[in-house]
């Protein structure tokens, strides 16, 4: 498995990439909820933020754990209520920083239809794996062998 570092400044150039992908998708509005899953969508959903000029930013902390040698998280956990606020008025776009496995984005999906609201799901890095979802938007496709180092990966150690 090879490892691919993000920097600051990477992780600035690809979300921008994802930004000009969701300007120009017709997407962005007043009827727009921006959802950022806590915590690396954080970041992510900061930049997004000032580059498409969003005031409607929520979040929401969804974790997942007990990842086997193969990769596959065995619990998705939503750590704080899921949108107590929902709204069937708006549409919601949720916000991360790297779709792997899409365990996080297939349980979105899940309790947004159980909601009955519309959602979309982007993020800055995409693995491409054959049982994954294809996030609505990303900003850069990476190799599903790639193990990403985040700038904020080591700040706890």
């Amino acid at each position: 498995m090879s490892k691919l570092i993000i920097d600051y400044k990477t992780l600035e150039q690809d979300t921008l990439v994802l930004a000009e992908r969701l300007a120009k998708s017709g997407l962005i509005g007043p009827s727009l909820q921006v959802v950022c899953i806590s915590r690396g969508g954080l970041f992510v959903g900061g930049l997004l933020s000032y580059a498409l000029n969003l005031k409607n930013i929520h979040c929401v902390s969804i974790e997942s754990y007990e990842e086997d040698k193969a990769g596959t998280n065995h619990n998705i956990v939503c750590r704080t209520p899921f949108l107590p606020a929902a709204d069937k008025n708006f549409d919601y776009l949720f916000i991360d920083d790297l779709n792997d496995t899409s365990q996080t984005y297939q349980y979105v999906k899940n309790k947004c239809d159980e909601l009955g609201l519309i959602q979309y799901f982007a993020t800055t890095y995409h693995k491409v794996r054959n049982n994954n979802l294809l996030p609505d938007y990303y900003g850069r496709e990476v190799d599903s062998d790639s193990w990403i180092i985040f700038p904020w990966d080591n700040l706890g150690d």
